[in-house]
């Protein structure tokens, strides 16, 4: 079952330096298995980018997003400052779990 996943890319803290000298020009993609991708603008001259963008996107809840923040100028060798991949159902389950936790006074 096809369902609309949204999200909003906030923000990124402490990124690494990717050049020698001067800060990065991040950007941030999300990239769902079935070949939907996304992309922030980028954010010239920053370490914490502030995105606050906001995409959705269809498919099912076990389809598997790739969340990656890559600096624009870089080499290609240390242009990805980092990235992660989740299944939304993974993350349901765990809101689920805390929601039942708080609920009976565990946590």
């Amino acid at each position: 079952e096809l369902v609309t996943v949204a999200m909003t890319v906030w923000r990124a803290d402490d990124l690494p330096r990717t050049r020698w000298m001067g800060k990065s020009d991040p950007y941030c993609t999300i990239e769902e298995q079935g070949g939907q991708k996304h992309k922030t603008h980028i954010i010239t001259g920053t370490q914490a980018p502030r995105w606050g963008t906001r995409f959705s996107m269809e498919g099912t809840v076990y389809d598997t997003l790739t969340v990656r923040v890559t600096d624009k100028h870089a080499s290609v060798e240390t242009a990805d400052l980092g990235s992660v991949s989740f299944r939304p159902i993974d993350m349901l389950k765990r809101v689920h779990a805390e929601t039942v936790a708080r609920e009976h006074g565990a946590g």
